[in-house]
């Protein structure tokens, strides 16, 4: 999503980001508009904005979190918050009228699918990330209290930045990847999946 402020104070106005990998299903749709509250407007890092120690831009996201608690759009407690309410309900109306005839998920159940975005809050203070999938692993530390972390990467609280920059050395380490590169599944050239296999070496623990 792309925003900017919003007329009213603590709204922003948001437009959907489109890309060129979209599904067939989505590229036609037009873009989805509309000024949401700033309370439900997270920063996102996924796997295209981590890179080796830094972040690039992350994408902004809407995330219907009410009450400490997600909620779809036939919540009334989302009533109270009517450009949360437009964007959300418009959203989830498009998923179930092109999402995959074999999908029995609402669009929230797939947003928080196993529990992975409910999880993450409340948000840690430091987080230590890194990319599930590449020919080379990407590891660095998120230092932002209003983010939230896509299923292309695996993240981890730190008790501390030294604990972050800690593991975020091992984790870009050459050393690591060649003790990871013969367990991973391999493409037509490369190796590609990482998963959890850096928690199969054994990393002396902080401090």
């Amino acid at each position: 999503m792309r925003g900017q402020l919003g007329s009213r104070p603590g709204t922003r106005e948001s437009r959907s980001a489109r890309s060129n990998l979209e599904d067939r299903r989505w590229k036609h749709l037009p873009d989805l508009e509309g000024v949401v509250e700033d309370d439900f407007l997270y920063r996102m890092y996924s796997g295209a904005t981590i890179l080796a120690f830094r972040v690039r831009e992350p994408e902004l996201v809407v995330v219907p979190r009410i009450n400490d608690k997600l909620v779809d759009g036939r919540n009334p407690a989302m009533d109270a918050y009517p450009g949360l309410a437009g964007w959300w309900r418009t959203a989830e109306s498009r998923w179930e009228k092109h999402k995959s005839a074999r999908s029995t998920l609402s669009l929230l159940d797939r947003v928080d699918f196993q529990r992975g975005l409910q999880r993450q809050f409340p948000i840690a203070a430091r987080r230590v990330v890194y990319t599930t999938s590449g020919q080379y692993l990407a590891a660095c530390l998120i230092d932002d209290p209003v983010a939230v972390i896509d299923t292309s990467l695996y993240w981890a609280a730190v008790g501390s930045l030294h604990e972050g920059r800690y593991l975020t050395a091992i984790l870009n380490s050459e050393a690591l990847l060649q003790r990871v590169r013969p367990l991973q599944s391999r493409g037509e050239h490369n190796p590609r999946h990482f998963h959890l296999l850096p928690m199969d070496v054994a990393i002396a623990a902080f401090g």
